[in-house]
C-alpha cells in the first residue's frame, strides 16, 4: 500500500494514493465545502488527522500547529 508506485512533478512517491514524503505517509484532499488532510508518522508511531468544513482551509497549517501543540 505505501511502496511507491509513481512519482509526481513535486518529487514525491505516490503508492495506492498515499502520497510518501521522507518518512511521512499523508493524504489530502477537498470537495464542496470540505478539506481534509491525514498524516502518518510511521517511525514514531502517530498519525494526526484534520477535517475541516471549509473548503479553502488551511489543513497544513492546522495539523502544523496540532503537531506543535503535542509537541511532536
Amino acid at each position: 500500500m505505501w511502496t511507491p508506485q509513481f512519482k509526481t512533478e513535486e518529487d514525491e512517491a505516490v503508492g495506492l494514493s498515499w502520497f510518501l514524503k521522507n518518512d511521512i505517509v499523508f493524504h489530502d484532499g477537498k470537495d464542496l465545502g470540505y478539506s481534509a488532510l491525514m498524516m502518518l508518522y510511521a517511525k514514531q508511531k502517530i498519525g494526526i488527522t484534520v477535517l475541516v468544513n471549509h473548503v479553502d482551509a488551511d489543513c497544513n497549517q492546522l495539523l502544523n500547529q496540532i503537531a506543535k501543540s503535542i509537541r511532536f
